[in-house]
């Protein structure tokens, strides 16, 4: 059940996904440099460190090439942690009374509004990409005109879908498409009753 006016991330899925997909590199230098680190300590690469120490470089110890080494992992592990929570915060998404709002950027928002009554479905899309980590997108069907009823809208050429969401976690992602559904019945039958007070008005002047 969401809150009306509260804000909403993307859930963790989307986080450690991110964290995956878009740091590929700094994962990559982070496993070889923590490789290095393990070897020079205490694997293969040891003596042969320890050795030229000791003949250039006396004053310094193994343990503190390792330390280093240790602080450059620390510092890379830092930099994708926080490179992963700005992706994460470029979006967020809230349900006020009349309609969902979607902000996507950090420095600048860009926000999508979207009423309920221009909603006719939505859509959970589930690309093979998302399967391993539990994610899908979620595309919402509008429609032009909120008279109409609801099954005409699905067929009509006016009909549009918009993906407002691309990545969200999959238990989040259906809470939200049955709450939005929800609120988009209830904005119709609303609609429907004020045409109808509004006609029987008319009727009794």
């Amino acid at each position: 059940m969401f809150i009306t006016a509260k804000k909403y991330h993307l859930g963790s899925k989307t986080f450690w996904f991110f964290f995956v997909t878009h740091n590929k590199l700094l994962l990559s230098l982070l496993a070889l440099v923590t490789f290095i680190s393990y070897q020079v300590r205490y694997g293969f690469f040891k003596k042969y460190v320890v050795d030229w120490l000791l003949l250039n470089y006396s004053y310094i110890e193994i343990t503190m090439v390792a330390m280093w080494l240790w602080m450059i992992i620390g510092s890379f592990f830092v930099i994708i942690i926080l490179r992963t929570s700005v992706l994460y915060k470029q979006y967020s998404f809230v349900l006020y009374k009349h309609a969902l709002h979607v902000k996507q950027g950090i420095f600048f928002i860009k926000e999508h509004v979207m009423p309920y009554h221009q909603i006719v479905n939505v859509e959970i899309q589930r690309p093979y990409i998302y399967a391993p980590f539990g994610l899908v997108q979620v595309d919402i069907i509008t429609g032009q005109s909120d008279t109409d009823n609801v099954p005409k809208l699905k067929s009509s050429k006016n009909s549009h879908k918009k993906t407002l969401l691309p990545v969200l976690d999959k238990n989040i992602a259906t809470a939200l498409a049955h709450e939005l559904m929800r609120r988009s019945v209830g904005d119709h039958t609303r609609n429907e009753e004020q045409q109808i007070d509004k006609v029987s008005r008319k009727r009794r002047r």
